[in-house]
């Protein structure tokens, strides 16, 4: 029932997919400890604050939140596993934390989450360069989402619940620790 997840092309542009958000991540961590070793490259304390930001809502949101806590005992079973597509376990409704899987649960995407995370990383763009960016960095992180969906790995809602957490935890993590808009201005600190 889920062909797609068998065609290696998709499988192939999957891996680069499911790779985009820790290359980004190691770019994340790489422009933060650079400056720190080289006292010669002149980065802004606030634009750093940003990019801690960032990294901290991969962390928390994609590594904390869904792989270790939602996945782990969620207890929602995979789509292809379902009754449902023929498999053996029957469906269990997103929230309800009471099916037959023990672990990496359906309940929510991994990489949907990571997905929505990249997205949020165009807050580190200057405005201009957003500009340019914005709607290819939403296709691949939607078509990363929906990937999941189409291999039968994940239901419809847990990439939706997923990507869209990666943007509340974000958001959270700005408000609460003073995010500064101000400080993408000027240049690129992924660039």
């Amino acid at each position: 029932m889920f062909a797609l997840g068998e065609i290696p092309f998709f499988n192939f542009i999957r891996m680069i997919l499911y790779y985009l958000p820790v290359v980004a991540a190691i770019a994340l961590v790489a422009s933060l400890i650079v400056p720190a070793l080289d006292r010669k490259l002149d980065w802004p304390e606030a634009s750093r604050k940003n990019r801690l930001i960032a990294l901290s809502a991969w962390i928390l949101d994609a590594g904390l939140l869904v792989n270790m806590l939602l996945k782990a005992h969620s207890g929602r079973p995979r789509p292809a596993d379902t009754s449902i597509f023929s498999g053996p376990w029957p469906f269990t409704p997103a929230g309800s934390f009471s099916g037959a899987c023990t672990s990496n649960c359906s309940f929510i995407s991994g990489e949907a989450a990571s997905a929505g995370w990249l997205f949020c990383l165009l807050a580190l763009m200057p405005p201009q360069a957003r500009r340019w960016v914005f709607w290819p960095v939403l296709s691949i992180s939607i078509v990363t989402a929906l990937l999941r969906v189409f291999f039968g790995r994940h239901f419809l809602s847990d990439a939706v619940l997923a990507w869209l957490s990666a943007i509340v935890v974000f958001e959270l993590l700005a408000a609460i620790f003073g995010w500064n808009e101000r400080d993408n201005a000027g240049k690129s600190s992924m660039a």
